[in-house]
């Protein structure tokens, strides 16, 4: 499940399934229907709900109530609506120096070529919009990285005072830390979708960041400037991890699916046939084989 947005700008609901088809997995879109109140959990819950029960189509909610969306959802509530508001007053300002850039075709040519003149790997801004939270680390990044043309370019353009936040070193610190954690949020997150995720991989990518997570909040510790807040955000994201999204138990009998092979006793799930022709499984040499060349949702 994803938001979207359409040409007119009215928030879109994309809800994309994935069946069995000749023995092989497929995905295809399911839904595509306007948002017409709020991008929130309850209204994506009902729209989908709605769609269900018309279609007579069986679902099992495995997240919270405002998790529907548990990857996207969970990132743009707790990256950036949990931001202590010094952090999100820097946010702001780095979307405020983006957009008066990005606001006319005549600024941004000018900013180009001042960027040309100055021989930078880069000569544009990336836009920042709300809705398109997947922007943020992308945006902060380009900011950060052409930090000294904007600081000249806002300088000779603008009556504002927004250049003199290029000299703020505390500011600058919370710009770069802004753009490295959107960037490893996104990379986490584009981990979790695609053909092939199963809920084993999902399991093992969130894993992976809880720990990342534990060694940025040891890393934050050395911060001269900012250490208390960034810590704060990064526990804040930790806790919102693990109450949105539902991880699988290590111990979990549900294992054997990853890999029948292993199996040691009777999953607590299945019925005595069906253990019975488990074992049958594990017990095939010629399967055992092809589990080795095939990938596990083909197997």
């Amino acid at each position: 499940m994803d938001k979207s947005t359409d040409v007119s700008e009215l928030s879109i609901l994309l809800v994309f399934a994935r069946y069995t088809h000749e023995k092989t997995i497929q995905e295809g879109l399911l839904i595509y229907e306007s948002l017409k109140k709020h991008t929130i959990g309850e209204e994506i819950f009902e729209v989908l709900n709605k769609y269900l029960v018309k279609k007579n189509i069986m679902a099992k909610m495995c997240g919270r109530m405002h998790g529907w969306c548990c990857c996207n959802g969970w990132e743009d509530k707790r990256s950036t609506k949990k931001l202590s508001p010094n952090l999100k007053s820097a946010l702001d300002v780095a979307v405020q120096c983006v957009n008066f850039i990005k606001s006319r075709p005549l600024k941004t040519r000018l900013f180009k070529k001042l960027c040309e003149e100055m021989g930078s790997d880069h000569q544009n801004l990336l836009l920042h919009t709300e809705i398109r939270w997947l922007s943020r680390g992308k945006v902060l990044t380009r900011l950060f990285e052409l930090r000294d043309k904007v600081k000249i370019f806002l300088k000779e353009h603008t009556k504002t005072n927004l250049f003199e936040w290029f000299h703020d070193e505390n500011w600058l610190i919370k710009l770069a830390y802004l753009s490295d954690i959107f960037n490893k949020l996104n990379e986490t997150n584009l981990g979790l979708q695609g053909k092939e995720t199963s809920i084993f991989r999902a399991n093992d990518k969130i894993k992976a960041l809880i720990g990342k997570l534990d060694f940025w909040v040891e890393c934050s510790s050395v911060t001269p400037i900012n250490a208390e807040e960034i810590k704060d955000h990064l526990i804040n994201l930790k806790s919102g991890l693990i109450f949105y999204i539902p991880r699988i138990n290590e111990d979990s009998d549900n294992l054997w699916v990853k890999n029948p092979f292993l199996i040691q006793k009777k999953p607590k799930e299945l019925t005595s046939i069906q253990y019975e022709s488990l074992l049958e499984v594990k017990s095939s040499s010629e399967l055992k084989i092809k589990f080795k060349s095939l990938k596990i949702e083909e197997f």
